[in-house]
């Protein structure tokens, strides 16, 4: 049986890597910029998402301490930032995450 989710459904799969990352680093936003985001949402008791439970709210706030655990801990190594600098293409660290998620990845480079 055909329907309209099929339909998207298929789309999504016939795309390339690059149309995907392409369209993901085009809703993207910048570290510093979902920082504040998720420390304002933690501030006022909010999270991101539909689900607004005491749970989510959280675990929103509990992302927010762990990031700002993770900003004084984490160092790039100096041997991966020499290469980037050597590098003439573009470098995209990946941060994949959502604020009222419990357990989400670490930043990925």
């Amino acid at each position: 049986m055909f329907n309209a989710s099929n339909e998207k459904m298929n789309t999504d799969i016939e795309k390339t890597t690059e149309e995907i990352i392409q369209e993901s680093l085009s809703k993207a936003l910048p570290y510093a910029t979902y920082r504040k985001m998720l420390d304002d949402l933690a501030v006022v008791g909010k999270t991101t998402g539909t689900d607004r439970s005491e749970s989510r709210i959280n675990y929103t706030q509990l992302n927010s301490r762990r990031l700002k655990r993770w900003d004084k801990t984490f160092k790039i190594p100096m041997a991966s930032v020499e290469k980037i600098k050597e590098s003439d293409r573009p470098f995209y660290g990946w941060h994949l995450r959502k604020a009222g998620v419990g357990t989400p990845p670490q930043p990925c480079l």
